[in-house]
């Protein structure tokens, strides 16, 4: 037990290999789900269409959930939607300025919703 705390083995032992594969064995078999190193501003809570996070520098971020089952790339109509439930959320009629959008992916692969940075009035 000493020698395996101590690690006396030497490459291309069987001690080397077995630990080798028990790491590759880690690496591949735990589920991506388990890490869970989203920021703040990509992770969804489905009950909420709209929700407003900040991001690591302490922006105002608004999430906003697309229905998009059958889109598996980034569509423009799907942002435009995401926009104008935006807009209405914010209940403000005067355009809003977003100065920075990025589609927020689910496991799939498929857009779940956008995050859009907003300048604050």
């Amino acid at each position: 037990m000493k020698s395996w705390i101590i690690w006396k083995f030497g490459r291309g032992s069987f001690q080397y290999d077995v630990l080798c594969g028990l790491i590759l064995i880690a690496i591949f078999m735990i589920p991506q789900v388990a890490f869970n190193d989203r920021p703040d501003f990509r992770r969804l809570s489905p009950p909420d269409e709209v929700q407003r996070v900040l991001d690591d520098d302490g922006n105002v971020v608004y999430m906003v959930q697309v229905n998009a089952r059958i889109f598996a790339n980034p569509s423009p109509r799907l942002e435009l939607e995401a926009r104008d439930t935006l807009q209405a959320f914010l209940q403000s009629d005067e355009p809003i300025d977003i100065y920075r959008t990025e589609p927020i992916d689910n496991t799939r692969g498929t857009i779940a919703a956008y995050s859009f940075w907003v300048v604050q009035q």
